[in-house]
């Protein structure tokens, strides 16, 4: 039988070469064979997250904490942190901070450390902003992860950060400071692109979209879709911006926009179990597409 960490090493290699789901599968083992294995549990927990399992990986931070609930590990609490209500989700995310800022994790080696840092500050500032946003101005956690987002910037370099940070500003009507950031991620964006994660460009263009830089905006989501052609959200507002500068791309965009709605439609439809939510959805998004579309087609040509 693998050792415990031969299997481990074996999913990380799976997700190195970007199969998620063989890696998912070798730790459904691997949990299986090491229910106790508090490192086993946590990386399982960690990639079944990047495959959109969350239950599964629910489940294993769960025994983790069951196993050990007073051990100086700020992953699982970050992990947990994504999964839970907003009040619980600060209250982990918080710990981790304490953790790292402090040194005493218990797994990672002080570079981890510091990278991880830059994650837990994202994920504690979008708590805030997406599901704690009523009276953030008198919310002190708020404010105090603002601070330490700021302090952190000042020595290391986050795509991510910046562009959550500038968020925080312009939720708190400081526009000013919120260009500021947004115009650090935009140059990580055009140096290390590499480096910017595929789920934060979208955000970033609506943001560009919010200080009136459409023209980056559309470099962005242009950045987006190469990633992934058939995330409706980006082809609606990259269609929308070209559609404003007459732009003759934004037809073929819109296009591909309803061509995506259309198959995805037609999936739902002859699925067993049919989501009429998820029809009317994907139908409403068609529509808009649609109508993009007719726009474009009844707009005259310039002289």
């Amino acid at each position: 039988m693998k050792s415990a960490d031969q299997i481990i090493k074996e999913a990380k290699e799976q997700v190195q070469k970007g199969d998620i789901s063989k890696a998912a599968n070798i730790l459904v083992r691997g949990v299986d064979s090491y229910p106790e294995n508090i490192t086993m549990l946590e990386t399982a927990a960690e990639i079944f997250m990047m495959g959109q399992l969350g239950p599964q990986a629910l489940y294993c931070l769960e025994q983790s904490f069951k196993l050990d609930d007073e051990g100086k590990r700020a992953t699982r609490h970050f992990l947990i942190g994504q999964l839970l209500d907003a009040e619980s989700a600060v209250e982990h995310l918080t710990s981790a901070f304490d953790i790292l800022t402090s040194g005493i994790d218990e797994e990672l080696s002080e570079k981890e450390m510091v990278s991880r840092v830059g994650d837990v500050l994202c994920a504690l500032l979008e708590t805030y902003i997406t599901d704690l946003a009523e009276n953030l101005d008198e919310n002190e956690g708020f404010k105090a992860a603002v601070e330490a987002a700021v302090e952190y910037l000042e020595d290391n370099s986050s795509f991510d950060l910046c562009v959550t940070l500038g968020d925080c500003y312009l939720s708190m009507h400081d526009g000013d400071s919120a260009v500021e950031c947004l115009e650090a991620a935009w140059e990580r964006f055009e140096t290390d692109f590499d480096e910017c994660n595929e789920s934060r460009l979208f955000r970033f263009g609506q943001l560009l979209v919010e200080i009136q830089q459409e023209d980056k905006a559309i470099e962005v989501l242009n950045a987006s879709v190469s990633y992934n052609e058939d995330n409706i959200e980006v082809l609606e507002l990259l269609g929308s911006l070209l559609l404003m500068n007459n732009d003759e791309d934004a037809l073929e965009i819109c296009q591909k926009g309803s061509n995506v709605c259309r198959g995805t439609i037609r999936d739902l439809q002859d699925a067993d179990e049919v989501d009429t939510d998820l029809i009317e959805y994907f139908s409403a998004f068609k529509q808009r597409f649609e109508a993009l579309e007719d726009h474009i087609k009844n707009s005259p040509e310039d002289e």
